[in-house]
């Protein structure tokens, strides 16, 4: 800092004698001395703001994850015989307009942009400054839109624009270009359309009776349902097959409202009529026959949808745990050993994990494979426009934003763009878009994942600690954020939760003591150690509890539900239950449900990784419900009795 005041006293005493019109040159180097000033300053406050886990700075998302972004050259800059895109001169210009723009000074940063040679980041630029101003005008938000569409940051600026004008003029607003990459979530399979010889309006007729089903069936009509299919006209019009898959709906509605016995008899008449058309109704009619005892019905079914081919892993590894458990409850432990070999096959889901720790077998981890990033994967990402911006985003720090533009590169598919992509995560320091390519991968092809070992790339530990004493780990942490937003600090749910752990807004507020994030600070919680802290203090609150009371699976529920939903689900649906497993296939709500395996698998692997005990797992395999203990802040051994169902659920 002392370096940067001497330059900044230099620089005046030589150009003290310069004629009035070289003001402008003047104002312009004072604007750099005070910027490398305000540079070194920022970095003697560093080491403090590290110390304490939080950045109080207005780093928007895509900011956050970028490190010291205008001090030195990024790391894609530093890469062996990666040439840079920008200029030094460039790189260091940018450098300084996007420090200057998130300090505020805009007039500063004004300077510097008539400087540049290379546009290139200006879309992102101009980005930075709507998003640090307090109340940016609807017609420079217009602006933008018409030059940067293609940019990440159209979404949210798209969004703003709408939501301003009145409802008779959005619709002059041009609809965005069709987002592509791996943001985008795959689109559903095409729906089924039957061979029966329909008119235009008949077939009109039909979508509108199954759009009603699905819609009543998610408001919990089910009765209303039933007498629609039962009404001679839906009859004519629908093929047994549509019949069938309204009647396997009706049937997971029936179990979902703690209803088995009509759920079983749906559910075999679906099978019945079109079983191999419709594998997951087994999946309904096990559980059904489970929860009714009929264990052997139950393992009939299980053992069905264990075997279906075109199946996911999750599903066909749950399918083969449940069947293992239906033959040791009849006595079979050769044949139950078979089916946890079956479930161990895919270690990446909690049945996987389970069946291993039945099997009294380690997690298996594949070897660190770094990929290293050369000059012809950078010429190949260069070669789309966002692939473009984002090595040169890179080379000037801002790693974050550099993120969202690989995410949204349309040919991620391609073979060769799918190592580029791997090696340029790693170079960077990347975690999301590793895990999105293997999520696509085995969507695209369920195969893929059996008997594969767990890529410890995909379970990565990040910067962000909790704080000690507040009872959360890094365990729970990391593994809430590779399930919320797969280590995407700009992620934004379309409801508008944000960041690493995708709070909500009105959660946000709520965890910062009423206060909320507005102005130019409205993006403050979205920044990762702010908005890791605040998830760790809502993970705090709802630990505590009185309707959790450190349940660790009312826990993970309550996070994506909330604790009220919770509550009626226990009171109102889910019957009372001493099996914990059972429980958790009983949550009505399916995102909730997807939830909860996905986040305990996530925390047992995590354990795995950093040597600790998996209590939870141990009470998950003893049949006790599991309790949350924090192994972080020495509690390394867990006490059984504390994992006994609670007295009354």
């Amino acid at each position: 800092m002392k370096a940067s005041i001497l330059l900044l006293q230099t620089n005046l005493r030589a150009h003290s004698r310069m004629a009035a019109g070289s003001l402008v040159a003047v104002l312009c180097l004072v604007s750099l001395a005070m910027a490398i000033y305000l540079s070194g300053l920022r970095d003697d406050r560093a080491a403090g703001r590290t110390e304490q886990g939080a950045t109080h700075g207005r780093d928007t998302p895509a900011e956050s994850a970028a490190e010291n972004p205008t001090e030195s050259p990024g790391p894609v800059a530093q890469a062996a015989n990666v040439p840079a895109l920008l200029s030094e001169t460039d790189a260091a210009h940018y450098r300084l307009i996007f420090s200057l723009q998130k300090q505020g000074d805009f007039a500063a940063a004004r300077a510097f942009i008539s400087r540049l040679d290379d546009t290139l980041l200006m879309g992102h630029v101009e980005a930075q400054r709507l998003q640090h101003t307090a109340r940016p005008k609807t017609a420079e938000l217009k602006h933008w839109l018409l030059e940067y569409a293609d940019h990440p940051d159209a979404l949210w600026i798209h969004r703003l624009v709408k939501r301003r004008l009145p409802r008779k003029l959005r619709k002059s607003i041009k609809s965005l270009p069709r987002q592509t990459g791996l943001a985008v979530v795959p689109a559903p399979p095409p729906p089924y359309v039957s061979k029966k010889n329909l008119t235009r309006k008949q077939r009109r007729r039909v979508s509108r009776i199954k759009r009603a089903i699905r819609i009543w069936l998610r408001r919990g009509k089910i009765r209303q349902t039933e007498r629609l299919l039962r009404r001679g006209y839906v009859i004519h019009l629908l093929d047994r097959y549509e019949m069938d898959d309204a009647r396997s709906r009706i049937a997971a509605a029936r179990f979902y409202q703690g209803h088995e016995t009509k759920a079983y008899k749906l559910a075999a008449m679906a099978i019945t009529g079109s079983g191999g058309k419709l594998p997951m109704t087994h999946w309904i009619a096990g559980l059904s026959a489970w929860k009714m005892g009929k264990i052997e019905q139950a393992l009939g079914h299980f053992e069905t949808l264990a075997l279906t081919e075109d199946r996911s892993g999750w599903i066909r590894a749950g399918a083969a745990l449940w069947a293992a458990r239906a033959q040791g409850r009849l006595g079979n432990d050769d044949a139950a050993q078979e089916w946890f070999e079956q479930a161990a096959r895919y270690p990446h889901t909690l049945y996987g994990v389970m069946a291993l720790a039945a099997l009294n077998r380690p997690l298996p981890f594949a070897a660190p494979d770094r990929q290293i990033f050369t000059a012809p994967m950078a010429e190949l990402l260069a070669s789309d426009m966002g692939g473009r911006r984002a090595l040169a985003l890179a080379e000037i720090g801002e790693v974050g934003r550099a993120e969202q533009e690989l995410l949204a590169i349309r040919e991620w598919n391609r073979p060769d763009m799918r190592a580029a992509l791997r090696a340029v995560s790693g170079h960077l320091g990347i975690h999301s878009i590793p895990l999105k390519l293997v999520r696509r991968a085995r969507a695209s092809d369920p195969g893929i994942s059996v008997d594969q070992p767990l890529d410890p790339s995909l379970y990565p530990f990040l910067p962000w600690k909790p704080d000690a004493g507040s009872g959360i780990d890094q365990a729970l942490l990391l593994a809430f954020m590779r399930q919320e937003s797969s280590f995407n600090a700009s992620a934004l749910s379309p409801a508008g939760a944000l960041g690493l752990m995708q709070l909500m807004p009105a959660t946000a507020k709520f965890l910062n003591k009423g206060r909320r994030f507005r102005g130019t600070k409205r993006l403050d919680w979205a920044d990762p150690a702010i908005n890791v802290g605040l998830g760790q203090r809502y993970l705090t609150y709802l630990r505590k509890h009185r309707l959790v009371r450190n349940d660790l699976l009312r826990l993970i529920a309550a996070y994506n539900s909330g604790p009220g939903n919770v509550a009626y689900w226990v009171r109102k649906k889910i019957r009372e239950s001493d099996d914990p497993l059972l429980f958790m296939e009983s949550i009505p709500n399916l995102e909730t449900r997807l939830f909860v395996r996905r986040v305990l698998a996530n925390l047992w692997i995590y354990r795995h990784r950093l040597e600790q005990r998996a209590p939870s797992l141990e009470a998950f395999a003893a049949g006790h419900f599991p309790r949350y203990h924090s192994i972080d802040n020495g509690a390394k051994k867990a006490d059984f009795a504390d994992m006994r169902p609670p007295a009354k659920r």
